[in-house]
């Protein structure tokens, strides 16, 4: 028989539970994308950061964001889920619509180093390394894979963001984001995580493993 598969997942629930001792993995690939759940979703934290700055682009008329990996290959990553969002549907029909109405291009410019968007919105990747995160002060500044980057290093990333104002004046907050899967004891996000209250950093911390599910909604028109 014929088998139908639904890209689309939803989150079903976020309850908070008790903080308890846990081992940390990490799939022996060069990607270290995994599957999660029954339905194998695949899972990456790149893919969350990626997810970020498209969000930010779009709805962020004016946003600045520096997206930064521990390594190169992390931020190519990034930059090619970034493209797979651009070649979403409803992006594609929306980027048509704004042309046709404009007369201009959506996407003005896309390359792996930089892309601009025609509300002004624009994401720099770079590297993470010392020069490469002392360089921007972006509102949106995020860096990934931290546990396998130099605390030197790291540091340099701390003062990377600056609030500012969108293309119509509306306050833009700025922000430090800094995600990994902790690697080793006593790694940099682990470190990071001893000194998060003392530096007045937020901690998140999540499990995707048993609370993302198939979606058998409707996107558009659904009677629920």
């Amino acid at each position: 028989g014929s088998r139908s598969w639904n890209r689309h997942h939803r989150i079903e629930s976020i309850e908070e539970v008790p903080s308890v001792p846990v081992k940390c993995i990490g799939v022996d690939n060069e990607s270290h994308l995994y599957l999660a759940g029954k339905e194998l979703i695949p899972t990456h934290n790149t893919y969350g950061v990626a997810l970020l700055n498209f969000l930010d682009l779009f709805f962020k008329p004016g946003c600045e964001i520096a997206s930064a990996g521990a390594i190169i290959a992390q931020a190519d990553r990034c930059y090619e889920y970034l493209l797979e969002f651009f070649r979403f549907p409803w992006f594609k029909e929306w980027c048509s619509k704004y042309q046709a109405k404009m007369g201009v291009n959506f996407v003005t410019k896309t390359t792996i180093g930089e892309t601009i968007l025609a509300n002004g919105s624009k994401l720099e990747i770079i590297a993470g390394t010392d020069k490469g995160l002392r360089g921007p002060h972006p509102h949106k500044a995020r860096v990934d894979e931290i546990d396998i980057m130099d605390w030197k290093v790291f540091q340099t990333g701390l003062s990377m963001s600056k609030s500012g104002t969108d293309k119509t004046g509306k306050p833009i907050r700025g922000q430090n984001v800094f995600t990994s899967t902790r690697q080793q004891a006593a790694g940099t996000m682990q470190r990071l995580l001893d000194e998060a209250k003392d530096k007045g950093i937020t901690v998140y911390e999540w499990n995707v493993w048993e609370i993302v599910q198939t979606c058998t909604r409707l996107c558009q028109g659904d009677p629920e």
